[in-house]
């Protein structure tokens, strides 16, 4: 009957989801690992804890404000690549998706955040952000890529390519791939390409940013999110903790 109250209401417009249907949670005070904590969630309950709003994260402050870290839902994204400059209207359909990349690439799938250089063989290779290296920019205003030979994190590459000229390089087909192939003069140069993504468990969008000072660290290999003191911090998936788990009304 309550449920059914609940859906006329949505219907007739008064709530709107999430608000009308609430996410109930349950505390396990029995470590595990991310992968089997979320593997027990599933069997019992929904999934992993999914926080999406600001009453969420008070709702799990107080369930859990008791203990150390708990494990959330959220985890590292190491499928999900994205060009720094983000204008949609400089790629057409497939060239957002172009990739040249050497064999046995993309690797580093244990770090959550990756960065891409163009090696002089052509091809793409993934490096940790922080590597100094040199760069290549992107001007809109000529429509031409610039060799930069300052070694730059990826990071500062960015913003150095952001504030001389449009952003970093997109590689958007084998012909532009070949034309920086034959400008660089150095072993490798960061391009545009990068990681740094996060997913939730049960496939809500990651939409709430609520890390802890100095989080995420990209340094932490096979990473997953948990929760302390209301706020998130990413910690080796192999750790034992306790664990917030969900279940829809």
């Amino acid at each position: 009957m309550k449920k059914a109250a609940i859906i006329m209401m949505v219907l007739s417009g008064i709530c709107f989801l999430p608000a009308c249907f609430p996410q109930i949670y349950h505390i396990s005070q029995s470590p595990e690992t991310w992968t089997v904590a979320r593997k027990k969630c599933r069997s019992k309950y929904t999934d992993l804890a999914t926080i999406e709003t600001k009453q969420d994260v008070l709702k799990i402050r107080t369930l859990t404000k008791t203990l150390s870290y708990v494990w959330i839902g959220l985890h590292a994204d190491t499928e999900s690549w994205r060009w720094s400059l983000e204008n949609q209207n400089y790629f057409n359909a497939q060239e957002a998706g172009f990739r040249m990349w050497d064999d046995g690439e993309p690797s580093g799938s244990e770090y959550y955040k990756i960065c891409v250089k163009l090696q002089n063989n052509g091809k793409w290779t993934v490096q940790l952000c922080e590597t100094p290296a040199p760069l290549f920019c992107y001007n809109e205003g000529t429509s031409s890529f610039i060799y930069v030979n300052l070694n730059k994190t990826w990071k500062d590459a960015q913003s150095y390519c952001r504030e001389h000229y449009t952003d970093l390089a997109s590689v958007r087909n084998q012909s532009e791939n070949e034309q920086l192939k034959n400008m660089l003069n150095s072993a490798s140069a960061w391009i545009g390409l990068y990681r740094n993504s996060w997913k939730w468990s049960d496939g809500s969008a990651y939409l709430l940013d609520n890390w802890a000072p100095k989080n995420p660290s990209s340094l932490i290999k096979n990473t997953c999110a948990g929760s302390f003191s209301g706020k998130w911090y990413n910690v080796d998936c192999n750790d034992y903790w306790n664990y917030v788990c969900y279940s829809e009304f």
